[in-house]
């Protein structure tokens, strides 16, 4: 199974969250409540940020995994991971301010 192009993936997980075809995993309600955020700014993130690395191969789950980076409403940094399901987007962890963010932000430096 190959992965999809980021644009696509981006288009694809904003249609299914509009549509409500969303699982949460434990591990992304765990850091929801850690880190103060909900659904509705995982969703202000997909609209308003960009996938900027190649997706990773999960062998475990089977599914490749992408990361989006944005901002929640309150235009605090916000990264969610994901992969698709099926017909549905799992939704695996989220970060703020540093790890996969700032982590993408080097990569992208490193190579520009």
């Amino acid at each position: 199974m190959k992965p999809l192009k980021v644009g696509e993936a981006l288009q694809q997980a904003r249609r299914l969250l509009e549509s409500g075809k969303v699982r949460l995993t434990t591990h992304i309600s765990d850091r929801m409540t850690e880190l103060d955020f909900q659904i509705r700014d995982v969703t202000y993130c997909f609209q308003v940020g960009k996938i900027y690395t190649k997706p990773v191969w999960d062998s475990h789950h089977k599914a490749w995994k992408y990361v989006v980076e944005g901002k929640d409403i309150e235009g605090r940094k916000l990264s969610i991971v994901f992969a698709f399901d099926e017909d549905a987007i799992v939704l695996i962890t989220g970060v703020r301010e540093k790890g996969f963010y700032a982590l993408s932000a080097r990569r992208r430096k490193d190579e520009g």
